[in-house]
């Protein structure tokens, strides 16, 4: 597989991971953000539970997941809540989160 195919695969796996298709959680994605072959999507749950990698969660929370590349699909690997500061919006509390947590700069979008 050349480069071009492989940066198309890589994409369409990570659309695949911010539509839901093989995301983890029973809650849509409301934001997204990648760094290499790496993938965190967020979500608000709406019930308490837990989730595929062990974290609990009450509802109302934003949680995160780190989805990384396993074959043809995205593997939760670890997950943590979000918390917005007063005044910062989810998608910076969400990007300072995968900087504290993944020591990653990754780039984010919202679905």
């Amino acid at each position: 597989m050349n480069q071009q195919e492989q940066s198309t695969k890589r994409a369409a796996i990570f659309q695949d991971t911010i539509n839901g298709t093989n995301d983890p959680t029973p809650w849509p994605v409301t934001m997204w953000a990648s760094s290499g072959d790496t993938i965190w999507t967020a979500g608000t749950a709406r019930t308490a539970g837990e989730d595929s990698v062990g974290m609990i969660y009450g509802p109302g929370e934003t949680i995160v997941h780190r989805n990384t590349i396993a074959g043809d699909t995205t593997r939760a690997t670890e997950s943590f809540a979000i918390r917005p500061a007063d005044g910062q919006s989810p998608m910076d509390a969400m990007l300072a989160g995968i900087e504290q947590w993944n020591t990653a700069i990754p780039t984010g979008g919202t679905p």
